[in-house]
């Protein structure tokens, strides 16, 4: 899994990413989060739009500033396309990775 450098405020923006079938997106967070990190992420599929939660990963600081490592869960088998983001003043995403889904899940439903 490789990270993407970018320098995306957390502003309740629509944030397009490449289409595809994922299972994380991971997000490198700079800030300092009034309220902690965790917050709701809107996943936007081809079919549909789901909140998910915005977590750190265990062991990383969940009310401190500075750089955070998160994820999100990518838990329906669609093709996501876009990502809603939290309005998180003075907080930015500095790096992101997409984790492809481990199973291709439309060869193993006889669709590809």
């Amino acid at each position: 899994m490789g990270f993407t450098d970018c320098d995306l405020p957390l502003a309740g923006q629509h944030w397009e990413i490449p289409p595809g079938r994922y299972d994380w997106v991971y997000l490198m967070l700079t800030g300092v989060p009034r309220t902690g990190w965790e917050e709701t992420v809107w996943l936007h599929y081809r079919g549909g739009v789901d909140p998910e939660f915005l977590r750190p990963l265990p062991g990383e600081p969940a009310h401190a500033p500075g750089a955070v490592l998160a994820r999100v869960g990518a838990a329906r088998r669609d093709d996501l396309t876009a990502l809603a983001l939290p309005a998180l003043a003075d907080a930015r995403v500095v790096a992101f990775a997409l984790l492809e889904s481990s199973v291709d899940v439309r060869r193993a439903e006889g669709v590809a």
